[in-house]
Parts: C-alpha cells; structure tokens; sequence
C-alpha cells in the first residue's frame, strides 16, 4: 500500500508537466492601460498642488485635499487647459 501523501505529490508533479506550470496558482490579473483623463487628471493634480504648497510642504491656507480634487477635475475636464 502507498502512503496517500505519495499519491497527492506525484498526481501535482504530473499535472504540472503536463500543464503550463500553474497548477494551484492564480492567473496573474493584466493591468489596464491608463486613459488620457486619467493621465490629465493626474498632471493637473501635481501642478496644482505644487502651485498651492508652501515652502513648508503644507497647503496654502484656504487649500485642501478635497479643493484639489475638486480644480483638478475640472481642469481635466476642460481638456487640461486652464
């Protein structure tokens, strides 16, 4: 009689050669390509905190996280024209 732990093992290694080698491994899930609002957005975003931060590395009074969300979508709205 063969141990039931041989069994597994040697039923695993012959699934692995016969298939692709991904036997009990998740399907590695493809990345999307980011759109053109997506990248305006994100530009339009940096410059816009860049412009709003003090040489201290905080936000200018009266600028939020929130208020730089908010411009930075509408200025990739408009195209990314100011």
């Amino acid at each position: 009689m063969v141990a039931p732990t041989i069994v597994e093992n040697l039923a695993l290694e012959v699934a692995r050669i016969l298939s692709d080698g991904n036997v009990g491994k998740k399907a590695k899930k493809s990345s999307r390509k980011a759109s053109a609002y997506s990248k305006r957005y994100g530009k339009a975003y940096r410059d816009l905190r860049k412009k709003n931060t003090t040489k201290r590395g905080s936000l200018r009074k009266g600028w939020s996280h929130k208020r730089l969300v908010i411009a930075s979508h509408k200025v990739a709205k408009r195209g990314g024209k100011k």
